[in-house]
């Protein structure tokens, strides 16, 4: 099968896909249905994909969970976590579901803790994102996603990674996929999504 590295990269992908699909500012309850039908079977197969021996079971669940996953995104459209990974796959030579699976940890961490001292870029109010959020963190965590990260050897310091200048990452963002994201975002947000 695949190695190791190329199903942690291509999973955590998928799954980055799926939460920023639940969040996004594009997100409707179609495409929040299929994120959450996402992160529910990859929370059970995820690791199991990625570091044990191939599993049937494990294999046909991890592609039914990408495949909600797109369908969401394909909705939804995605946010920080992608639109700070092309920078980093572009010139770090870092395979995409590796260089967004730096930042969605802490952007996870971002969009649910930080609901009343950044703007929020949903139209549809607090009251609804804040629902919205509290139902994403019962099904999964920052701590979750850093233990996953971990558990599939996916190295996430950028200095593990050579890579020194973060500033220089998140001043080449794309925009339009920022303004997905459903609170603003600074440069220093941005900066603070990584692990340096």
């Amino acid at each position: 099968g695949q190695s190791r590295y190329l199903r942690a990269c291509t999973a955590f992908d998928a799954l980055s896909q799926a939460i920023e699909g639940y969040f996004s500012v594009c997100s409707n309850e179609e495409s929040m249905q299929y994120s959450l039908q996402a992160i529910k079977i990859f929370k059970n197969n995820l690791i199991s994909y990625i570091t044990q021996e191939y599993d049937e079971t494990v294999a046909q669940n991890t592609l039914l969970a990408s495949n909600f996953a797109g369908k969401a995104i394909n909705i939804a459209k995605t946010t920080a976590s992608h639109a700070l990974s092309y920078y980093i796959t572009e010139n770090y030579n870092l395979p995409h579901g590796h260089a967004v699976a730096l930042s969605i940890s802490k952007l996870l961490e971002f969009n649910s803790s930080n609901l009343h001292n950044k703007t929020l870029n949903d139209p549809r109010g607090y009251g609804y994102y804040n629902q919205k959020m509290q139902t994403l963190v019962d099904i999964i965590t920052p701590d979750w996603l850093a233990d996953a990260l971990n558990a599939a050897g996916l190295k996430y310091s950028l200095s593990e990674l050579g890579i020194s200048n973060v500033e220089i990452i998140c001043q080449n963002v794309s925009p339009s996929r920022l303004a997905n994201n459903p609170l603003h975002l600074s440069i220093d947000d941005m900066c603070g999504l990584f692990y340096l």
